[in-house]
């Protein structure tokens, strides 16, 4: 798999092989996050595509439904159908097989099987109008090509996860994704912060997952899993909502399988983090260590343990499988150097048991390093690549230097250097 990304956020430059561990490093502010971002958006847009453009096309029809709801006051029945009833029928009216992308009269028969004067003998001339204009809207709804619904599902992804300047500001350039898996690639063109042009829509069966703060822990135990839109998850939501969320399509083989892979490593997370994540009565999680009956707030859990806690929890739910994607932000930032080097072990031995792409950034050399000796150390050495961030005049290049990996080590070490520095002239 490749990422190469074009006046992109922060991003001037960027082609990225991720076909084991990825690790971009560099200073703050140079775009090394924009890539996961990219990378989940694009990603998550193309899981499930045809499922995706049917809730698309349903969400508009039952907005089209809600607004005739307020506009038909003669119809009784018509006004009082419910929330479930409404999803019911938009539903049906996206199903492939039901036939009504070709017939709008089709689509006015069966809103008139659902409407009925509110008196018997009223007049409905002039309502059943408002039908056949109901009944046109959605009509074209259902004759928007997927391609054009599937630009604007990925423009709003995006626009979520850069907060809508997905186009680099600092300059005029028009931006550009390119992601390559095997021999087929994904293009998308981007102008004024929206995809403008989109070539080869592959389906995907594997979401990625983008963990960036840990802290989201705490909102889940005052909260509880706030429901959000589907389509439109940003990383947060999406992380959310698989945490506590068991992937039940998962066959008892599979199970099995995942077990047996997963021995290994949780022996190594449960060294460090022994517990569970549980729901109280409130519908709050919180920690239970393992053998004991009383459980801790997260909130007084100590952070180091959230970023493990997060790790098992997925795991425990099915949502880390067999070349699936991840991308981690720093994972290092709230760890002790010790457990540095045990997170960056529970990592290259996700991607040799599962075969995953995983895709990391970090300003750790403690955690480099680590990565670096567990890939030698497990033999995944070759699935490893290296690249170093670098920002001038507000805009990012990222480079490759899997060659050449003591580049990264010179810009990580240049404050300690500095410190160096100001000690040797103090005396």
């Amino acid at each position: 798999m490749r990422l190469s990304l074009r006046s992109i956020g922060k991003i001037n430059t960027a082609d990225i092989d991720i076909i084991g561990i990825s690790v971009i490093a560099g200073a703050n502010d140079t775009g090394k996050n924009n890539v996961g971002n990219v990378l989940y958006s694009v990603f998550n847009s193309f899981y499930r595509i045809d499922s995706q453009i049917e809730k698309e096309r349903a969400a508009s029809i039952e907005r089209v439904i809600r607004f005739a709801q307020r506009s038909i006051d003669s119809y009784r029945s018509f006004d009082s159908l419910r929330t479930r009833t409404i999803r019911e029928l938009s539903s049906g009216f996206v199903k492939k097989d039901a036939g009504y992308t070709q017939n709008q009269e089709k689509i006015e028969k069966k809103i008139m099987t659902i409407i009925e004067p509110e008196e018997a003998g009223s007049d409905i001339t002039g309502s059943s109008l408002t039908v056949k204009q109901i009944a046109s809207r959605i009509f074209n709804i259902l004759n928007i090509p997927d391609k054009e619904i599937f630009k604007t599902v990925l423009s709003k992804k995006l626009a979520n996860e850069f907060d809508n300047q997905i186009n680099n500001i600092y300059n005029d350039q028009p931006g550009r994704i390119i992601l390559k898996i095997r021999d087929t690639e994904i293009i998308a063109d981007l102008e004024d912060n929206r995809v403008t042009n989109l070539s080869n829509q592959i389906p995907l069966n594997t979401q990625a997952i983008y963990i960036v703060d840990p802290f989201i822990l705490d909102e889940q135990s005052m909260f509880g899993i706030i429901p959000t839109a589907y389509i439109y998850q940003n990383h947060r939501d999406h992380l959310k909502e698989i945490l506590f969320t068991s992937r039940p399509e998962n066959s008892v083989i599979e199970q099995i399988i995942t077990a047996d892979k997963l021995r290994n490593i949780y022996a190594r997370i449960n060294l460090i983090c022994d517990g569970e994540l549980i729901k109280d009565k409130l519908s709050a999680f919180t920690y239970q260590k393992t053998g004991l009956d009383k459980a801790l707030n997260l909130r007084n859990m100590s952070t180091v343990l959230y970023t493990f806690a997060i790790l098992k929890t997925l795991l425990q739910n099915g949502f880390f499988e067999e070349k699936g994607t991840i991308s981690l932000d720093e994972p290092e930032i709230h760890l002790h150097p010790e457990w540095q080097l045990a997170f960056a072990e529970l990592i290259v031995l996700l991607q040799r048991d599962f075969n995953m792409h995983i895709l990391l950034t970090t300003h750790s050399p403690y955690f480099l390093h680590a990565l670096e000796v567990y890939a030698d150390k497990y033999k995944i050495k070759g699935k490893c690549r290296y690249y170093l961030a670098t920002c001038k005049d507000n805009s990012a290049i990222i480079k490759d230097v899997s060659e050449n990996i003591d580049l990264i080590y010179e810009k990580l070490a240049k404050p300690l250097q500095k410190l160096e520095n100001i000690w040797h002239d103090d005396e």
